[in-house]
């Protein structure tokens, strides 16, 4: 069986099954870690939603909507720019929001506990990835 990765940048989305997964700002870091950790290993097909706009075309329409129907969303606090940043609280109050910071002791630990430190840490939530 062929895998297919679809990656869906603003203004575009697809209707098709498979796995959603929104990648909100991600470092290249984290990209390299998700092919090379995940993307690897996945035995289903994956709409990969990327969204790292500049800040004069921010499509938050577009962002809001993908949010709503994304399995797994994963968010790189460290380089979310402003206004984005002033929506963040939103997204981390789901629990299909996971997260990561190089702050010492933020403030979103109250809000939701999925800080990851890498993507090693989502192997191992059941039925998300592999």
């Amino acid at each position: 069986m062929e895998i297919k990765i679809n990656l869906i940048t603003p203004p575009d989305k697809v209707n098709t099954q498979g796995f959603d997964l929104l990648l909100i700002y991600p470092s290249n870091e984290l990209l390299k870690e998700l092919q090379d950790r995940l993307l690897s290993k996945i035995d289903c097909d994956v709409n990969l939603y990327l969204y790292k706009q500049e800040q004069d075309d921010l499509e938050l329409d577009w962002l809001f909507d993908v949010y709503k129907f994304a399995d797994t969303v994963i968010i790189d606090l460290d380089y979310v720019p402003h206004p984005v940043r002033d929506l963040v609280s939103y997204f981390l109050a789901n629990s299909k929001t996971y997260w990561l910071t190089n702050a010492e002791n933020p403030v979103y630990n109250y809000i939701n506990k999925n800080r990851i430190i890498n993507l090693e840490t989502l192997e191992n939530i059941g039925g998300n990835f592999v």
